[in-house]
């Protein structure tokens, strides 16, 4: 049995977006695989008793001693505040936790970890002072011009290339989440392992109900705020100019941020959503109309996974699994959107037939998912 340390800033129980989800998903297909885990939490935070249940105990929790907090907003100011702001990047370890490595070396003389997972390119630094064998990043996302790619004045963490290179040359194996990124970090670091894992989204069969509404949820970043903007603008009007009895339901933080001269009658703002099987019952068509950013795009394989008609952006689609066989409709023009659209509202059977595909696809998907992993953790 392989013992495997997972390391993230925060813990995934209660799932609430679309990273820590993803975290979830891969735990589960490690103890599928037989894997015992470890989970160490790098802030301090509120740990549910759900959580500590699922690793049985084993969860640990980094309080970094109170000269080392005084350490860390020294050098961050330094150069997270002074280097950026002159620069407009980051340096790669701006976000790590000085005196990680200690603690996280102590629970390997005491477990005697097979593998180590640290969760985004901040935390890579761990694996310099660490002595586990297999170091695994668990990508997350690319960071590289990350403010021109995404065409956005600000982000969390920007890198230059040569910075992103330094934190994956740390790494033994490297977990992308999607094709095109996998391609950049073979790049970067043409001597790690890159495994092209996309993430495991389980199955839900959903009927296909008698309804007229589009749905959509997201958390309220930039990135999504331009995507229903996008929609709202271009592509929704064109829908009501045909159909009156269409409605838009939205759900998630994204509720919190869109102006309210983009709400109408038919645009429903649902808010929080705690039961996303619930959000997905309302309606047979699911969007995903971003057209920025990087990573994996969820909320097009959550549509699928949920066994949806998902119409999407042209963006959206870009270096997900298996694209040529997808059962997305896709485009970047407005019209063809609002076409693809209208034809789902008028025409149950493709709903049907594109539910069957969506609930197949992901299936074949997470199949591939499994062996990923199982190579992962097996050729080592």
């Amino acid at each position: 049995m392989k013992r495997i340390l997972i390391v993230h800033n925060e813990p995934f129980i209660p799932s609430l977006r679309g990273n820590t989800k993803a975290i979830w998903e891969y735990c589960n297909v490690l103890k599928k695989l037989g894997c015992e885990l470890y989970y160490c939490v790098t802030s301090n935070c509120n740990l549910s008793q759900e959580f500590i249940d699922y690793f049985e105990g084993r969860v640990y929790v980094f309080r970094p001693k109170r000269y080392n907090r005084l350490f860390v907003r020294i050098i961050q100011y330094c150069t997270k505040k002074v280097y950026k702001k002159i620069t407009g990047y980051n340096n790669i370890d701006d976000l790590y936790p000085y005196g990680l490595e200690r603690f996280v070396e102590e629970l390997h003389c005491r477990y005697s970890f097979d593998s180590c997972i640290v969760n985004y390119i901040t935390l890579s630094r761990l694996f310099k002072y660490i002595s586990v064998k297999q170091k695994i990043l668990y990508a997350h996302d690319t960071f590289s011009f990350k403010r021109k790619l995404l065409g956005v004045d600000r982000f969390w963490f920007n890198l230059k290339p040569n910075e992103e290179a330094k934190g994956l040359d740390r790494c033994s194996d490297i977990v992308a989440i999607q094709y095109n990124e996998a391609v950049l970090f073979h790049y970067l670091n043409p001597l790690a392992k890159v495994y092209t894992v996309y993430s495991y989204f389980s199955p839900v069969e959903l009927p296909v109900v008698a309804s007229n509404s589009i749905l959509y949820i997201a958390g309220n970043n930039e990135v999504n705020l331009n995507g229903i903007t996008f929609f709202l603008q271009h592509v929704f009007p064109l829908i009501l100019a045909i159909r009156t009895d269409v409605s838009l339901e939205i759900g998630g933080s994204i509720c919190d941020v869109i102006p309210s001269s983009l709400i109408t009658s038919h645009v429903h703002l649902l808010g929080k959503i705690d039961k996303l099987e619930s959000f997905y019952a309302l309606g047979n068509i699911s969007i995903n109309p971003v057209y920025q950013g990087t990573g994996l795009k969820i909320k097009t394989f959550e549509g699928l996974s949920y066994g949806k008609a998902v119409v999407a952006h042209s963006h959206s689609v870009e270096g997900i699994y298996n694209i040529d066989q997808a059962p997305i409709l896709s485009s970047s023009d407005p019209k063809r959107m609002a076409e693809y659209i209208l034809l789902l509202l008028d025409n149950r059977k493709l709903c049907i037939s594109m539910h069957k595909h969506a609930l197949a696809y992901i299936k074949e998907m997470n199949t591939y998912v499994l062996n990923e992993y199982r190579k992962l953790i097996n050729e080592n």
